[in-house]
C-alpha cells in the first residue's frame, strides 16, 4: 500500500524518500501553511529487533515489514492520524535511565543537544502514536554526495570547498564541546541549502562516551578510522581490553576523508584495514602514497597526513585543521583548485534561514513554527513530560541521507562491497542505523599497529567515489 495522501495531524505524505532498519522518511507538506518538510517514522515494534540482525537481506526485509505494519496503521485509521506532540524539551531533559526504556528517543535526544547550531539539523517536532514515533524536521533537496559526484560543484572552486568544509567543522566542532562525537560523518549527512550552506543530521551512531574501546566498528566503510575497526598491539589480550581511544579523533579521520572526497571526487581507500585494502597498507608504510594516487598539492598531502595518523593520540586537533584549511593556498598541483585564496570569516555570507519549500520559509513559517511549540507545551503534550520548550530555538533543516545499508552490529568483521550507489540521485533514504557502543575509561593506551611482514601486496588505484557500507 503506498502512503501517498494519508496524513500525519496536519502532514500530509507526498512520498516515501528512504527506508533504514527500523524507520521510514517521508516528504510531507503541512496541509495549513504548504511548507515541506521531512517527517521520520520510528516504529517501535522494529526498535529492539534493529539492534540485532543488520546483514542487507535481514534489513530489505525488516523494511518490507515496517511498510507493511505502518501501512496496516493508517488504513485502520482510515489514513489520517489525529495524535499528541511531545515537548521536545521534555525530551531533552531524559535521564540516560529513561532514554534506555524508550530507546527510540536516543537519536532525537542526542540531536537536541546540539541542534541550535546554525549548522545542525533543526527537529521541529516529535508526534507520538501507539505505534511510532514520527520527528518533523526541515525538508532540503540535496546533500553533499550529490553536490560532490553529480553536480561536480566543487571541481573549480576552492572558495566553496573551504565554505562548506568549514562549516562542517564547525558544527562537528560545537558537537565535540557539547561532549557528542557523531562517528558517521560522510557527504550522504550534510545538507546543502540554496545557498550552499552545510548542515550536519543523522545522529543514529553519536555517541557521548568520549573513548571507544578498540575495534568498535561503528560508521562507515569509507570514512572510519582504523583504531575502530583494526587495532593491533604487541601486548596481551588483557591490556587490548583495558585500551581507551578517543572519540573525538575519529571524527577528525573522517572530516580528513571527507576533504579527500571534496577536492578529488575519490576516496583514498575502500577502508582502513590494513590486512584487507592494499591502498591502505602500503599508506601506514608510507604515507607519501596518498600523493602517487591522488593529485594533492604538497599544502594539503601534509595537512592530510597530519589529520589522517594511525595514531589517534597523534591526529590534528580540529581547531588546528580549521586553521590550516583557512590558510591553505592550494588544494591540487594543477587545475583551478591550484591556486585558492585564504578563507576568512569575513567572506562568509551568513546562513541561509530557509529551506527548500513553496513558499519560501520566512520570518512568517518560524512565528508559526514557534506558536505550534507554544500551543503543545499547554495542550497536546504527552503525560507529563515537561513544559514548552523556549521557542527561539529554531535554526532549519533536514533531509535524510541516502544510505541504507550502514547499519552496524558489533564483533562481525564482514564487509559487502556495494559498487551502485543506492537512491539515486535526487532521492534521500535514511540511515536508521543503531550500535552498541562499548567504552572503557581504564587508563591511556597508545595505539599500535602491527604491520604485517607477511603481506607482499601492490598498490591499488584509488576507488571511485561510490557507496561502500559495512556491517560490522
Amino acid at each position: 500500500m503506498s502512503l501517498e495522501g494519508c496524513q500525519v495531524n496536519n502532514y500530509k505524505i507526498v512520498s516515501q524518500i528512504g527506508s533504514g532498519v527500523y524507520g521510514l522518511v517521508f516528504h510531507v507538506y503541512d496541509t495549513v501553511t504548504n511548507f515541506e518538510f521531512a517527517m521520520k517514522a520510528i516504529l517501535k515494534s522494529s526498535v529492539s529487533a534493529a539492534m540485532h540482525d543488520c546483514s542487507q537481506a535481514e534489513s530489505d526485509k525488516r523494511n518490507a515489514q515496517l511498510q507493511h505494519e505502518l501501512s496496516q496503521f493508517f488504513f485502520y485509521n482510515s489514513d489520517k492520524l489525529s495524535i499528541p506532540q511531545v515537548d521536545l524539551q521534555s525530551i531533552k531533559d531524559l535521564t540516560q535511565e529513561q532514554l534506555n526504556c524508550i530507546p527510540q528517543y536516543q537519536e532525537i535526544w542526542t540531536q537536541l543537544q546540539v541542534h541550535s547550531h546554525k549548522n545542525i539539523v533543526t527537529i521541529h517536532q516529535v508526534l507520538e502514536s501507539s505505534v511510532a514515533t514520527f520527528i518533523v524536521m526541515d525538508y532540503y533537496h540535496t546533500d553533499l554526495f550529490n553536490a560532490i559526484v553529480n553536480q561536480r560543484m566543487f571541481q573549480e572552486n576552492g572558495a566553496l570547498i573551504k565554505k562548506v568544509y568549514l562549516q562542517v567543522c564547525a558544527a562537528v566542532e560545537h558537537c565535540h564541546a557539547q561532549g557528542i562525537y557523531h562517528c558517521d560523518i560522510k557527504p550522504e549527512n550534510i545538507l546543502l541549502d540554496k545557498d550552499n550552506n552545510a548542515y550536519i543530521c543523522d545522529f543514529g551512531l553519536s555517541t557521548m562516551q568520549p573513548h571507544l574501546s578498540p575495534n568498535t566498528n561503528i560508521g562507515s566503510t569509507y570514512y572510519i578510522a582504523p583504531e575502530k575497526i583494526l587495532y593491533c598491539s604487541d601486548d596481551t589480550a588483557a591490556a587490548l581490553h583495558s585500551a581507551k581511544l578517543p572519540t573525538d579523533s575519529g571524527d577528525v579521520w573522517s572530516l580528513g576523508i571527507l576533504l579527500i572526497n571534496m577536492v578529488c571526487v575519490r576516496n583514498p581507500w575502500l577502508k582502513a584495514h590494513q590486512t584487507e585494502d592494499r591502498t591502505f597498507y602500503h599508506y601506514v608504510k608510507d604515507t607519501h602514497v596518498l600523493q602517487k594516487i591522488l593529485p594533492l598539492s604538497d599544502d594539503l598531502y601534509q595537512l592530510l597526513a597530519d589529520v589522517l595518523q594511525i595514531n589517534p593520540y597523534q591526529r590534528m586537533a580540529l581547531a588546528d585543521v580549521m586553521a590550516e584549511v583557512r590558510t591553505l593556498r592550494s588544494f591540487t598541483k594543477e587545475g583551478p583548485l591550484s591556486e585558492v585564496d585564504p578563507y576568512t570569516l569575513a567572506v562568509e555570507p551568513e546562513c541561509s534561514a530557509s529551506a527548500t519549500a513553496s513558499p519560501a520559509m520566512d520570518d512568517s513559517y518560524y512565528s508559526y513554527m514557534a506558536q505550534k511549540r507554544a500551543v503543545s507545551g499547554s495542550e497536546e503534550h504527552c503525560g507529563d513530560m515537561g513544559s514548552a520548550r523556549d521557542s527561539n530555538d529554531t535554526s532549519p533543516l533536514y533531509n535524510c541521507p541516502k544510505d541504507v545499508n550502514s547499519s552496524i552490529t558489533l564483533n562481525t568483521k564482514a564487509a559487502e562491497h556495494d559498487p551502485e550507489f543506492k537512491g539515486g540521485s535526487s532521492g534521500a533514504g535514511l540511515v536508521s542505523s543503531d550500535a552498541t557502543v562499548c567504552g572503557s575509561d581504564n587508563g591511556d593506551y597508545p595505539v599500535i599497529f602491527e604491520e604485517d611482514k607477511t603481506q607482499t601486496q601492490t598498490l591499488q588505484d584509488p576507488p571511485t567515489f561510490s557507496h561502500y557500507n559495512i556491517d560490522a
